[in-house]
């Protein structure tokens, strides 16, 4: 996932702006942040369809994803805030289709590997209720919230304080 940055990261300039609030260059560390983020909250959604098929904890952790998503959204989305802010860049550098291709790609990598991890997580089809039921408990203590992940977590706040502030065009 890293790899994939590192064209861009050859070509990167600070994310900033005469008006904006806050600086932010992008760096390698937090695109793996965001690539973090955007595959943690895609490997949720698989989890979520795969135990759905099971009825002994469908309803348990379709309600503890959604508890889940409401804890993290603000990360995923600024997440997605900086893939369109780093699409920006490279379609202002190298123009708007090579851009398109590195955004598509990037974004089939996470998926890919959100659905490596949710296999993993939960293997069969459809998975053992114990198994959708231990991920309830770790979602329910917030054990695999965002936040809680000690390589990310610094680089997750500020990514997100950087996209709420709209320094990167797209806050709130």
């Amino acid at each position: 996932m890293r790899l994939m940055f590192i064209a861009f990261l050859l070509a990167a300039t600070p994310v900033a702006g005469a008006s904006s609030p806050a600086s932010l260059d992008v760096t390698e560390q937090r695109n793996a942040a965001v690539g973090f983020a955007l595959t943690m909250t895609a490997t949720v959604e698989r989890m979520k369809k795969s135990c759905a098929a099971v009825p002994e904890a469908a309803p348990q952790f379709s309600e503890a994803s959604r508890q889940w998503v409401v804890r993290n959204k603000p990360y995923a989305d600024a997440a997605n805030g900086w893939m369109d802010y780093v699409r920006s860049q490279i379609a202002r550098q190298k123009g708007p289709k090579v851009a398109d291709a590195f955004i598509s790609n990037t974004y089939s990598v996470f998926s890919d590997k959100a659905s490596m991890i949710a296999a993993e997580s939960l293997p069969g089809s459809p998975p053992a209720a114990a198994s959708c039921l231990k991920w309830v408990d770790t979602m329910n203590a917030h054990a695999f919230d965002l936040e809680q992940n000690p390589e990310f977590v610094q680089d997750l706040k500020d990514i997100r304080a950087f996209y709420e502030s709209g320094a990167g065009g797209h806050g709130r």
